[in-house]
């Protein structure tokens, strides 16, 4: 049986990033860093959180799996490569997002990524005046109309667009194309 587990937050500069971490949650972040990302929870090639009190402290959560998956999962499943199937953060975004469109399972094992498909559920603690979500495209969007609208950097006028105060909430399946715009 484990116990409660607390993590130590890993923060990541980001170019898009800002200081709204630390102003508005509290978080103990470098004053002088962009900060955009803190990861929570995460058992990730790129990062594997650590247990920072009690009896598992300075165990990674991916050891944990390893050693003890069934219990921290109960009738949940591990990824497809036997990783904890969560993965907790915080974004500040200072500044727009790139548009990014994170696979399904299928499609990430068929290009050969060493990670899952990436479904995301967005919720926002805060929001300037203004700040949107991009989720989507608008409906009757082609192939060729995209690849034009690439070729002319037009491709904004195509996606979904959503005001994005604070308390929204949204579910973005893999394969949505995705991104928060801040004014």
């Amino acid at each position: 049986m484990l116990d409660l587990l607390r993590f130590e937050e890993t923060y990541c500069d980001r170019l898009w990033g800002g200081n709204k971490l630390r102003e508005i949650l509290g978080r103990d972040t470098p004053p002088d860093r962009r900060i955009g990302e803190a990861w929570l929870i995460a058992d990730h090639a790129v990062h594997e959180s650590v247990v920072k009190a009690g009896p598992w402290q300075g165990c990674t959560l991916r050891r944990l799996m390893q050693e003890h998956g069934e219990a921290l999962l109960g009738k949940a499943r591990p990824t497809l490569h036997g990783r904890f199937p969560l993965l907790l953060k915080l974004l500040d975004t200072g500044d727009v997002l790139s548009v990014q469109v994170h696979p399904d399972d299928v499609t990430a094992q068929a290009l050969g990524e060493p990670d899952v498909g990436k479904t995301e559920m967005w919720h926002v603690l805060h929001a300037d005046p203004g700040s949107e979500l991009i989720c989507g495209l608008e409906p009757g969007v082609t192939p060729d109309a995209f690849a034009a609208a690439i070729a002319d950097n037009s491709v904004a006028g195509m996606m979904k667009w959503f005001p994005a105060p604070q308390g929204t909430s949204a579910f973005v399946p893999a394969g949505t194309g995705s991104a928060r715009v801040s004014p």
